[in-house]
This record gives structure tokens, sequence and C-alpha cells, in this order.
């Protein structure tokens, strides 16, 4: 498939669900919403990639708010800048064209984290379950807490 084949409506649905349910938990909070930014610009829209501006992401689409404009992330164009590069050195997006304006941008879907980010991830995982277990109570917790804890809540 070309980057210009358009994405079928079950693609788009699969890889929104992909970065949620797989992707987000390796990526820090800025890292997600740009992510998230150069998705909803491309495959949204039915496109494998498109040119857009770190400003963009940042500040949103320029001129009157109309449907299917973006208001931006809301993320400082610093942070925008430093977010696409830790996603393209990770593999997990794909500059093309750069005018300095801006870029060209595609989502690499067969990215995996790394096996040292996947053995963190799972260490994390393992230490939170071992921080509270199920039939521990703090002592300082209010009663009504305590109590919906138990009950599963």
């Amino acid at each position: 498939m070309s980057d210009n084949d358009e994405v079928t409506l079950l693609d788009r649905a699969i890889k929104s669900r992909n970065i949620d349910r797989y992707y987000a938990r390796f990526l820090s909070p800025s890292e997600y919403i740009v992510l998230r930014y150069i998705h909803d610009k491309t495959t949204e829209w039915g496109k494998r990639q498109t040119f857009i501006r770190r400003e963009n992401i940042s500040l949103g689409d320029r001129g009157r708010l109309v449907a299917g404009k973006h208001l931006g992330t809301g993320l400082s164009v610093s942070t925008v800048g430093r977010a696409l590069k830790l996603l393209r050195n990770r593999g997990l997006i794909v500059r093309g064209r750069n005018d300095g304006r801006g870029a060209v941008y595609r989502i690499n879907y067969d990215w995996l984290p790394t096996e040292g980010e996947q053995d963190e991830y799972y260490a994390v995982q393992e230490a939170r379950s071992r921080t509270f277990e199920d039939d521990e109570v703090d002592a300082d917790m209010p009663e009504d807490d305590a109590a919906d804890l138990e009950a599963g809540y």
C-alpha cells in the first residue's frame, strides 16, 4: 500500500485503539499527545501522511473556528519539538520532507517498544502490585474509603 492510499474506516479504528491500548503506556504524556495529534491529522482523515508544523500542533490551525479545525494540544512549541524528536528517535513516527517550517509525518504502526522499555514497564507493574496487597488497608484511610476498597470499588 502506498502513502497516498486511503486508510479504511476499520484501519482507523484499529490504529486508534492500538495507540491507546499498546503504545500509551510506553510514552510520556507529551509524546502521547503529539502522537495523537499526528494520528488525528493523518489516519483519522484517511491519510497515511501529512504536512504538519510544530506551531499547529501547539497552537492549532489558524483561521476561524470551523468543523475539522484542530485547536492544538496546548503544549509549548519547544515541548512539541522535543516530543517529535523523541518519537522519531524511537521509530514511532517517520519524518519526510522538511522545509524548515514543518515536515511531512507518518506514524509507524508496526512500532514495538524495545526489550528494555518492556522490561521497565513490567518491573513497574510488578512493584505496583506489591505496593498494596488486596487484604491490606491503610490505617490512615478514611473508613468509607476502606469499606469501598474492600468491596472492590
